[in-house]
């Protein structure tokens, strides 16, 4: 079963080898887009693709395996295609609407949420039973103040369309993700300061000249955003994982840790 969505996401399509050498290279650029900003994010993230295509297009061919079937710039690189041919091929790659940033983004605060709650029950049975729960608080932090971020911008640009996107953030997923962590009795002092700085900034948003419509609409979610004692707590259900695709999350978390971590270059076929 292929799971696509009614916006177009196409699990089957990001799993292929072709989308999962973009997402780990724009992992790798991860820095650069920290530090420089998304266009030389980009740069980094397109040059790291380019080059391991090119190096997978010097190996040798065999009966059991031929490299031109990972990927068409394979293909290209060996039967010299036109410069720009290439390089605009794997441009679009980078432009799939299945890498939309908040899309991906709120997807994986859902899954960062859900993986925290499992495994802190998990934990109570036995330190073997889950895994530092740390680890997974660190990717939570950062992915929800990154979420957060682009919600407020879409909210502060007045367009009807961004605006409504915004809210949606906010209600699928960082207020509840707020609300989650609100209740953990054992919660760190970097992720309170995070939800505080949350808080803060929609605080200060009131003071901003804004429409009066948006003005209505930030008064409505305002308050859940600030209270964090609502009995329920509606998160959606993460996307499931079907074990046909399960084969193979051991060498891909492994490669991401690694390429975020800079500790080693990654090497994928």
């Amino acid at each position: 079963m292929v799971r696509a969505d009614a916006d177009g996401y196409n699990e089957e399509m990001m799993l292929t080898p072709a989308m999962q050498g973009v997402i780990l290279a724009i992992a790798k650029a991860r820095q650069v887009f920290d530090k420089e900003g998304p266009e030389a994010g980009l740069i980094k993230a397109f040059h790291e693709e380019y080059s391991r295509l090119y190096e997978l297009s010097q190996e040798e061919t065999t009966p059991q395996e031929d490299c031109r079937l990972q990927h068409a710039l394979v293909y290209f690189f060996q039967n010299k295609a036109p410069k720009r041919i290439i390089e605009r091929t794997l441009l679009e790659q980078f432009t799939d609407r299945n890498l939309s940033f908040d899309e991906r983004m709120r997807e994986a605060l859902t899954y960062l949420a859900h993986a925290y709650e499992t495994n802190a029950n998990l934990l109570k049975n036995g330190e073997k039973r889950g895994m530092d729960k740390s680890l997974i608080a660190v990717y939570r932090r950062k992915c929800l103040t990154a979420l957060n971020e682009s919600a407020s911008r879409l909210f502060c640009s007045g367009e009807e369309t961004n605006v409504e996107e915004g809210i949606a953030i906010m209600d699928e997923a960082v207020i509840p993700c707020l609300h989650l962590m609100s209740r953990d009795s054992a919660l760190s002092q970097e992720d309170r300061d995070a939800m505080e700085n949350i808080r803060s900034h929609w605080c200060c948003c009131l003071g901003q000249e804004m429409d009066d419509s948006l003005q209505v609409k930030l008064g409505e979610f305002l308050p859940r955003v600030l209270d964090g004692s609502a009995e329920t707590v509606v998160l959606k259900d993460p996307p499931k994982v079907h074990v046909n695709q399960a084969h193979d999350l051991c060498s891909r978390l492994a490669a991401v840790m690694e390429s975020i971590h800079s500790t080693s270059i990654v090497i994928v076929k």
